[in-house]
């Protein structure tokens, strides 16, 4: 499968929080982009590593890790893809009530207000695929 960046984020430079090197990691598909349908959010664990939450919201795809930052071991539902508020307006963590705006993932309402959830890097196929950017497994600790 081709693919070209059709959306606003690229693999990150320099190391990530699990000390991966410079770019190492791959593009994982996801879903084709229809599976969003710009009111709900759905959850992933691209190759088992962590867990994500992925959504479109005024018309870009974003993806976070399903972890709240008021506690970081703690996923955001309270079942699969449970991720929104009633209304559909933001990202809910239904341990703390603390609530999400799903374009910044800034916290704005709640115990982690100043906080935000961490964002995946996310791009679309020339075939509207979504993808997820999947750091490798960093190298065992010598």
């Amino acid at each position: 499968m081709q693919s070209s960046a059709q959306s606003q984020t690229v693999a990150p430079a320099g190391r990530d929080a699990h000390g991966t090197a410079d770019g190492a990691g791959a593009w994982i598909a996801t879903c084709p982009r229809s599976a969003l349908d710009g009111a709900e959010a759905r959850g992933f664990e691209p190759r088992h590593r962590f867990a994500v939450i992925v959504l479109e919201c005024a018309g870009e795809v974003r993806a976070y890790r399903d972890l709240c930052p008021h506690y970081g071991k703690t996923r955001l539902a309270w079942k699969r893809d449970a991720y929104m508020t009633g209304d559909n307006a933001r990202i809910l963590c239904s341990a703390h009530g603390a609530e999400f705006d799903p374009i910044t993932g800034d916290c704005v309402v709640g115990a982690c207000l100043g906080q935000r959830l961490a964002s995946v890097p996310v791009r679309l196929t020339d075939d509207d695929i979504v993808e997820l950017w999947v750091p490798a497994a960093p190298s065992p600790t010598l």
